[in-house]
């Protein structure tokens, strides 16, 4: 089980179609990630996890995976 799949159940009630979806997962992840990199490179704190990432962030991830798709499926 991967860290995501541990921290985002509680937004399965709020975002049913968006944590379903496996490739929202791995958008998620990949956010995190970079975000974690770029705080390092400019000495800020990093996020505790995930969770606490996609909690503050929430709707600047889905605006950012519904531009990815649009351009995907465009």
């Amino acid at each position: 089980m991967t860290l995501i799949q541990e921290q985002l159940p509680l937004f399965e009630k709020k975002q049913t179609h968006y944590t379903q979806n496996p490739n929202f997962k791995c958008f998620v992840q990949n956010m995190f990630d970079e975000n974690c990199r770029e705080r390092r490179e400019h000495g800020q704190r990093e996020y505790k996890n995930i969770f606490s990432y996609f909690r503050k962030n929430h709707q600047f991830v889905i605006d950012k995976f519904n531009e990815t798709e649009a351009t995907r499926n465009g």
